[in-house]
């Protein structure tokens, strides 16, 4: 009798090594989740490109500088040179090579009645002002949307 209990004793526990080394090896199922699967191997993650990150490059159009001649009282007191440069919403865009010639005509007209008002009493110049007009001129000749931003590259006064 007590060499049936052995035996069955080591019975069961052979049984239960062979079934745990089993489950360890993957050859039977883990039912009560006592291995943890082996992560899985995976390629490691590339950072982003720049282009991926910050998205395609701006769009910038040079133009030629504005020669402004600032008129007050009658004469010139000043001289203004600006160089633009202009941001656009696309690449390829058909509006502004339709109407970009009368676009360096509107800024030019605009700035001679607009100069003359902001530099009244002043000796410093607000580019911000300038800025902000210029974009309300363009949006108003190409069309609002085609140029999304107006920069100032070079400001120049003699």
């Amino acid at each position: 009798m007590i060499k049936i209990l052995i035996a069955l004793v080591v019975l069961v526990v052979l049984a239960g090594g062979g079934g745990a080394a089993g489950m360890a090896m993957g050859y039977l199922p883990d039912i009560f989740h006592l291995f943890p699967q082996a992560p899985t191997v995976s390629a490691p993650l590339l950072p982003p490109t720049p282009r991926q990150r910050l998205g395609p490059p701006p769009f910038l159009l040079s133009m030629k500088p504005l020669e402004i001649p600032v008129i007050q009282n009658g004469e010139v007191t000043r001289r203004l040179s600006i160089r633009l440069r202009l941001h656009l919403q696309e690449a390829d865009n058909s509006t502004l090579s339709q109407r970009g010639h009368l676009l360096h005509a509107a800024f030019f007209q605009d700035m001679m009645g607009f100069m003359p008002q902001l530099m009244e009493g002043r000796t410093d110049v607000d580019l911000r002002a300038i800025k902000d007009r210029l974009k309300v001129v363009a949006d108003r000749v190409v069309g609002a949307g085609v140029i999304k931003e107006i920069l100032i590259q070079g400001y120049f006064e003699r």
